[in-house]
């Protein structure tokens, strides 16, 4: 009775959002205690450095100078490029020329961020293809670190497309290999032997989930940088090596804290903001090695999934304290059983499979004390 009444007490704080700020700080934890590894070799960062900004006198360049970047860099045969800067209004001179650029390079994909209370977003180029468009959205905790990836939104407003940057540049690069996605029940997506499935609307830790946008958790790739990276002058002066671009999966964007480009924090830099394009390059990345690679999506389970877990680590701080009635024996114990708690969460979070620590952990806890307490 008692292990069944701190379960129910857990599970009801836990509904509330009482123990997310706990629960979201203990994912970052195990986030950033996992192994390095490889960057990511299908990808090249081409990135605006502050020598860069500096050299071309600000980084809102001419549509002329954008137009020679890409037409230089289209020589050396990349197979996809994601251009993460915001072009809504034409910097002449050039502007069409640019256009007709964007026309021709149909491996080419623009953004767009759509309006929110926060801000009125960012329109694509006008005259822009729309299938060359993805969104650059991102969905962010109550404590603004980015742990989720958006894919789709089905209300796309000011921005002309329901498909993210990171889908429509995978979705291209795959292509190429022969993979393309199919669309099976229950919004599932075949991608080649990975199946896609958005959250539910009763994940545990996030109990007022959005039902509107299909998201994912984002599987960080711990490493850095995420990619090997060259600069915006270095592919205007042909001062690159080819075999870096040729076939790759090429982003573009800013890398400089003097840019007006909007910065994220993530589980790894929860007190310093990360540049857009590389919260892009992981979100492409996510797709493609999971795709590729067999690197697992982290599965998170629903509220009444996470309520047995709670459940049964309840029930064995209650089953302790039947049998354990000295006090410094139980706290001994309990503090032992956290351990293996912690270890067993630890051991499954590398597997990528995310099970409540803060919940099972007060249920243990709540379970045995308050079953000593009652026997003496």
């Amino acid at each position: 009775m008692i292990s069944l009444t701190v379960t129910l007490l857990v599970c009801l704080i836990r509904q509330g959002g009482g123990l997310q700020f706990w629960e979201l700080k203990s994912y970052d934890r195990m986030m950033r205690s996992r192994p390095i590894e490889k960057q990511d070799h299908r990808l090249l960062l081409v990135t605006a450095s502050e020598a860069d900004i500096q050299a071309l006198r600000g980084w809102t360049v001419s549509d002329q100078i954008l137009t020679q970047f890409l037409q230089k860099l289209a020589q050396y045969q990349p197979r996809t490029i994601g251009l993460n800067l915001y072009r809504d209004l034409p910097v002449e001179p050039g502007y069409q020329s640019l256009i007709n650029q964007f026309k021709q390079q149909n491996n080419l994909f623009l953004i767009c961020k759509k309006p929110d209370k926060n801000d009125s977003g960012m329109a694509a180029p006008p005259d822009a293809p729309p299938l060359q468009v993805g969104f650059n959205d991102v969905m962010r905790d109550s404590d603004q670190i980015l742990r989720r990836q958006l894919l789709f939104i089905s209300n796309p407003q000011g921005c002309q497309t329901t498909d993210s940057l990171a889908i429509k540049l995978a979705w291209h690069y795959l292509k190429q290999q022969g993979i393309q996605p199919q669309n099976l029940p229950q919004d599932k997506i075949k991608l080649s032997n990975l199946i896609l499935k958005p959250m539910k609307s009763d994940i545990g830790f996030y109990p007022k989930l959005d039902r509107k946008v299909y998201q994912i958790m984002l599987n960080y790739r711990l490493s850095e940088p995420i990619a090997p990276e060259v600069t915006f002058t270095q592919i205007l002066n042909g001062e690159v090596d080819p075999n870096l671009i040729k076939d790759k999966l090429v982003l573009v964007g800013v890398n400089s804290i003097s840019a007006k480009d909007e910065g994220h924090r993530t589980p790894y830099s929860p007190d310093q903001e990360v540049r857009g394009l590389m919260i892009q390059a992981q979100m492409v990345s996510h797709i493609l090695s999971a795709v590729l690679d067999n690197r697992p999506l982290l599965q998170v389970g629903s509220k009444w999934t996470d309520a047995l877990w709670i459940g049964l680590w309840t029930l064995l701080g209650g089953v302790l304290a039947m049998f354990i009635s000295d006090r410094t024996r139980i706290i001994i114990t309990l503090a032992t059983t956290a351990a293996v708690l912690y270890a067993v969460c630890w051991g499954l979070f590398l597997a990528a499979i995310w099970v409540p620590v803060v919940p099972a952990l007060f249920g243990l806890v709540g379970a045995g004390v308050l079953g000593v307490a009652i026997a003496v």
